[in-house]
């Protein structure tokens, strides 16, 4: 059983449900907002999906998503460490590991040519998340990249 079930299952929601029940309104009025918000009137349960792949340093990672939300954890069966948990806008279509390569020109070096030698090889591990409008990469430190999807 994936590890990352249990967690959405406790995750917060969105921050609109949680504006919701911040708002200053009467206590009954609060309660049918909060209820109404909380809505669904599909019939379709959020696809669950869940990647788990070795690693040297700690055993192995999972990578689930389900509906909006995808979480991503370190460790064995046993000691599982949960690293991060990511929301998107819509239901999530695909999520993966990807390292991108770059070379950034080493612009210390005055005066020469650019030479390929003199660039600096850069790699970026990323989770990667694909929702309906977005294309999104998190990196494992913290920054992230967001891509617009064109129009379909």
């Amino acid at each position: 059983m994936p590890g990352g079930r249990q967690i959405i299952l406790n995750h917060p929601g969105s921050l609109n449900s949680q504006q919701l029940s911040n708002n200053q309104t009467p206590d009954g009025e609060n309660i049918l907002l909060k209820r109404f918000s909380e809505v669904n009137i599909s019939e379709e349960s959020p696809k669950e999906t869940w990647l788990v792949r070795s690693n040297e340093t700690c055993g192995e990672e999972e990578l689930y998503y389900s509906g909006k939300v995808a979480v991503h954890y370190k460790g064995s069966q046993n000691t599982r460490v949960l690293e991060a948990t990511y929301r998107c806008e819509t239901d999530i279509k695909h999520a993966l590991w990807c390292t991108f390569h770059t070379n950034i020109p080493d612009h210390l070096i005055k005066g020469k040519e650019y030479e390929p030698e003199g660039s600096i090889h850069k790699s970026l591990e990323c989770i990667c998340l694909l929702d309906s409008y977005t294309l999104k990469a998190f990196t494992e430190c913290g920054e992230d990249y967001v891509s617009a999807l064109q129009f379909q």
